[in-house]
This record gives C-alpha cells, sequence and structure tokens, in this order.
C-alpha cells in the first residue's frame, strides 16, 4: 500500500511538471504541432531508459523508489494517453499529412531518447 501512495504522489508531480511543459511550449513554438506532447514523451523516454538502468544496476535504488519515479512521476509526465488523445484528433481535423509524420517522429524520438537514456547511464556508471 505504501507503493501505491508513492506512485499516487508521484503522478501528481508528473502531471504537474507537464503542464508546465506544455504552457511553455505552446507559449514557445505554437499549438499548430503538439510540441508539448513531443517534448514531454522524449524527455520522459530518455528519463525511463536511465532510471530503470540505475535502478537495475545499483543496489542502492530501492525497487519502491524506483516504482514510485517510473510509474508515478514519469507516468504522469510522459504519458502515452495525451499522445494517442492529440494524435487522433489530428486524424479526424486535419488529416494524415499532419497526425502521419507525429505517430513516426514520436515513435523514432522515444525510442532513441530511451536507448540514449540507456546508454548514457551505462557510460557514467561505467557498465
Amino acid at each position: 500500500m505504501v507503493i501505491f501512495l508513492w506512485v499516487c504522489v508521484g503522478g501528481v508531480a508528473g502531471t504537474g511538471i507537464r503542464h508546465l511543459i506544455s504552457r511553455w511550449a505552446a507559449g514557445t513554438f505554437g499549438a499548430a504541432f503538439p510540441y508539448a506532447t513531443l517534448t514531454a514523451d522524449i524527455c520522459g523516454a530518455f528519463l525511463v531508459g536511465t532510471l530503470m538502468h540505475i535502478g537495475l544496476t545499483i543496489d542502492f535504488v530501492l525497487q519502491a523508489v524506483r516504482i514510485a519515479l517510473a510509474t508515478g512521476v514519469l507516468g504522469g509526465f510522459a504519458t502515452y494517453a495525451a499522445f494517442n488523445n492529440e494524435t487522433r484528433r489530428q486524424l479526424q481535423e486535419k488529416g494524415w499529412l499532419l497526425g502521419v509524420p507525429t505517430i513516426v517522429l514520436t515513435a523514432a524520438a522515444c525510442l532513441a531518447a530511451g536507448m540514449g537514456g540507456l546508454l548514457g547511464a551505462r557510460w557514467a556508471l561505467g557498465g
């Protein structure tokens, strides 16, 4: 039950951070393309890759902490649901010319960011 509560607290923090990034991205880049979701998902993929490698490599990172950070904070921060909703809306309203590049760019960038987090953590930890 304690892990559940930490996941919930982490989720609150993650969604709050995502809101701040959304406001920043919309103000900086405009709303024509879902930059906020793309930014959050790329950062989230990188951080999950980093966190999981560190958490599974170093003994002092407790499983409860790893779960709370990955599922709570980063789950609330880089949720696939926002990507899904925005892309579905793009496909319905603006057609395939905007929706398909969103899908391809998000998938490719998040995979690359996840690998970057993993490789960066391996480099930093010497493993």
